[in-house]
């Protein structure tokens, strides 16, 4: 064995200990591992080689579990960079260059810029279909992508669509329980709950619980994730003391295993918020949304849509306490962000004006 032969196989181990790291939740050890074996692989092969881009995937993927989107972007951009020197043909290649071209669209979406998700997944999407064919495996997580996208940019029917026939083609491949079966049923479920309909997203919910606790067990972040998705359907239905429960369960999972500052925590502060505040526990309620609004706008940017939401929340807290210029403000800075972001008619945006109007005709009596 060479020892360039060497440095290959103690970086292929130190890569195959990392994904083990990741899928334990340890992402300490995820990222150690992860840049051990980039610095191998660069040495051994140099710095444009696929398994170069396929380790820093595996990095960008670490960043994106802590919510380090930034830095996830550029493992994702370097990774995009290497793969498109090659030419296509080489199946293997040809996966790692779908995977690349998906998290860098992922990524992107969580940022906010869905105009440029969404054409790198339609890049993708027609990539694959001509390589692999339109019912393919590697199809589905990129369908699955952009529905995540066309549901935040509030096209509902085109995200359902992409959603089951992702979930069709994923039950084919890989049976009713594998984990991305369970993200499309996570994803359906919420698709309800932005429609309004939070009785028929239950079901999708508790199956992806279901899934991920029987994979993952009780004290993964995954699985607190879903927890969080079926509390905000509970709560959605006046189950506020099973949602409170949830929230909180998830919350502490969260804090122990991604630390007190991650995008999971914050999410759940929102959700947290927005409960007390429906039961008219207002101090709590404006504790956990300003505490949202701190890591989001930390994680996030200050123009990004789920500020706006908080933004939002926020406005509607001081609004019912008939607390008016505080309310006007926090109105004026979410619509200024739904306005950058997203469409007219979205949700949020026609919900933002609507009760800021209300409070307008208020405040000129």
């Amino acid at each position: 064995m060479t020892s360039i032969d060497h440095l290959v196989e103690e970086a292929v181990s130190l890569h195959d200990r990392a994904l083990a790291a990741r899928q334990e939740g340890d992402l300490d050890q995820a990222a150690t591992l992860g840049r051990e074996a980039l610095h191998l692989f660069e040495k051994a092969d140099g710095p444009d080689h696929p398994d170069v881009a396929n380790v820093l995937l595996h990095l960008g993927g670490v960043s994106e579990d802590r919510a380090a989107y930034a830095e996830a972007e550029a493992c994702y951009r370097r990774a995009v960079d290497i793969v498109d020197i090659y030419e296509a043909g080489d199946a293997d290649l040809d996966h790692l260059r779908l995977q690349t071209w998906g998290d860098l669209a992922g990524v992107r979406r969580a940022l906010g810029a869905y105009e440029e998700a969404e054409a790198l997944y339609k890049r993708a999407l027609d990539f694959a279909a001509a390589t692999f064919g339109p019912e393919a495996q590697e199809i589905a997580a990129l369908l699955n992508g952009l529905g995540v996208v066309y549901k935040f940019a509030g096209r509902f029917a085109e995200a359902e669509s992409l959603y089951r026939r992702a979930l069709a083609i994923l039950e084919c491949n890989l049976g009713p329980d594998h984990l991305e079966v369970a993200a499309i049923y996570h994803n359906l479920g919420g698709l309800e709950h932005a429609r309004g309909h939070p009785a028929r997203g239950e079901p999708y919910a508790r199956r992806s619980v279901e899934i991920l606790e029987q994979a993952l067990g009780p004290e993964h972040p995954k699985v607190a994730a879903d927890w969080v998705a079926l509390a905000a359907l509970l709560d959605e239905l006046g189950r506020d003391d099973e949602a409170e429960k949830l929230y909180l369960e998830a919350l502490a999972v969260f804090e122990r295993t991604l630390g007190s500052e991650h995008y999971e925590v914050g999410a759940t502060c929102n959700n947290l918020g927005a409960l007390y505040q429906d039961r008219g526990q207002y101090d709590e309620a404006e504790a956990q949304h300003h505490r949202a609004l701190a890591i989001q706008e930390e994680v996030l940017g200050s123009g990004h849509p789920e500020v706006g939401l908080t933004l939002h929340n926020l406005a509607v807290l001081h609004h019912a306490q008939e607390l008016d210029e505080p309310a006007d403000e926090y109105y004026r800075q979410a619509l200024d962000i739904f306005q950058q972001t997203l469409a007219a008619e979205h949700p949020h945006a026609v919900a933002c004006r609507e009760d800021w109007g209300r409070l307008r005709e208020r405040m000129q009596k």
